[in-house]
């Protein structure tokens, strides 16, 4: 609970470090609780591997829990948000050869057929049996620069993922107390 208020009060840091210290055997719903909020303080601190690989875990390990599916989609939602630079840092960095795929194929149609082929080909040279039906239409779909050309769209912007709260600063204008226009920014401030 220590470290769901730290994460709440946006002491990422520090909110791992209580997450951690949860074990096994506090409980299974306790402990993917757990797993699931240090996976959100380490996409808030930028660290999209670990997150990854925790998020892949969590719903590989408990399929059925309801904080399993909320990794599932939160997990999905990350895979697709990253940019090309941070999808090569997750695969370099990931311990799972299904996250590194799951990296590979979310990039196509987001990234251009160069990048895509890059890292299919990272894909193919760090997996000992990479031969799948969803791996051979990856291949086949590369292969084709006109089907690829269809599919990439590089003016799409990638959604942040949702349930995360995004802390925004507003300028308002500021007028001396008797001014006609202070009344303005003073109904902005209170919404």
């Amino acid at each position: 609970f220590a470290g769901k208020s730290h994460y709440a009060l946006n002491n990422f840091l520090k909110a791992k470090q209580y997450l951690n210290q949860v074990k096994e055997s506090s409980g299974k719903q306790i402990f993917d609780e757990a797993i699931y909020t240090a996976a959100l303080a380490d996409f808030q601190l930028k660290n999209f591997p670990a997150a990854l690989d925790a998020l892949y875990q969590l719903n590989e390990s408990s399929p059925s829990a309801s904080v399993s599916r909320e990794a599932y989609n939160f997990y999905n939602s990350l895979i697709d948000y990253l940019t090309l630079e941070q999808r090569l840092n997750a695969f370099n960095a990931t311990k799972f050869d299904n996250v590194r795929f799951d990296l590979v194929e979310s990039a196509i149609g987001k990234v251009d057929r160069a990048s895509a082929n890059l890292l299919f080909n990272k894909y193919k040279s760090s997996v000992i049996n990479p031969d799948t039906s969803a791996y051979r239409s990856l291949s086949t779909l590369l292969q084709d620069s006109a089907a690829y050309a269809q599919s990439y769209m590089p003016g799409r912007y990638s959604k942040a993922p949702r349930g995360i709260a995004y802390n925004l600063g507003v300028a308002l204008p500021s007028f001396e107390v008797d001014a006609p226009q202070y009344e303005i920014s003073q109904h902005l401030y209170f919404g």
